[in-house]
């Protein structure tokens, strides 16, 4: 997600960062979910790719904030087994209001897709 947040409004919940990796120059606001929190807003219900890959430069960074409230996020890993990303039960989990029956549909790459979009 890599974003910033200097002020103190809004909240940042139910984002799923699935991007193999982020690369940055600096590792002062290198985070999986959101990069700069200055304003102290909320963060709650985030998930992130467990082997998504953080690189200042060249170097290597493991994440340290890894909670739902953290600014990398909670882990969560692929597959389809319990509390995987590749299930339905992992979206609908998340409390996030995922609507299934006419908003989404669960794709054949095991993700949700907007229903009614043409195929790439």
């Amino acid at each position: 997600m890599a974003a910033q947040n200097g002020s103190n409004q809004g909240s940042v919940r139910f984002c799923v960062a699935l991007n193999p990796s982020i690369r940055a120059s600096s590792d002062t606001y290198l985070k999986r979910i959101l990069g700069y929190n200055g304003g102290g807003i909320p963060l709650n219900n985030n998930y992130a790719r467990n082997d998504m890959e953080l690189y200042e430069n060249t170097t290597q960074i493991t994440p340290s904030e890894t909670t739902d409230s953290g600014r990398d996020g909670q882990n969560v890993s692929a597959g389809t087994g319990s509390g995987q990303y590749n299930t339905q039960a992992f979206w609908t989990s998340i409390d996030a209001g995922w609507n299934f029956t006419s908003v989404w549909e669960w794709g054949s790459n095991n993700l949700p897709t907007l229903r009614n979009m043409p195929t790439p």
